[in-house]
């Protein structure tokens, strides 16, 4: 969800997508597209909303969170520190989730 694909140099290689798009690019592709979350002040990063949209939403118990440094880690506990995206955040992110009805996988 970082908008790149570049990879910390202790990450995992790509994943296979998990019910998204038809590869990694295209999952980065559809990442960026959530950039005005930032550009608007809704968070900081990409990462930060993407972990903020998560607990934000009541039927989630658990936040599974990939990191490679211990600085990440400690990125992903700022972030959920922060609480939930607001409901603003929330239905910016429904608006812009519409844009990728239809598209191909």
């Amino acid at each position: 969800m970082s908008g790149t694909e570049e990879r910390h140099p202790l990450g995992s290689p790509p994943p296979a997508p998990i019910g998204s798009g038809a590869d990694y690019r295209r999952d980065v592709e559809r990442a960026q597209r959530l950039a005005p979350l930032v550009r608007e002040g809704h968070a900081d990063s990409l990462i930060e909303a993407s972990i903020r949209y998560v607990i934000a939403q009541p039927a989630v118990s658990t936040v599974l969170v990939g990191y490679s440094t211990m600085e990440h880690l400690e990125y992903a506990a700022r972030s959920i520190e922060k609480g939930p995206l607001s409901p603003a955040a929330l239905a910016r992110v429904a608006e812009i989730q519409q844009s990728f009805v239809g598209e191909p996988r």
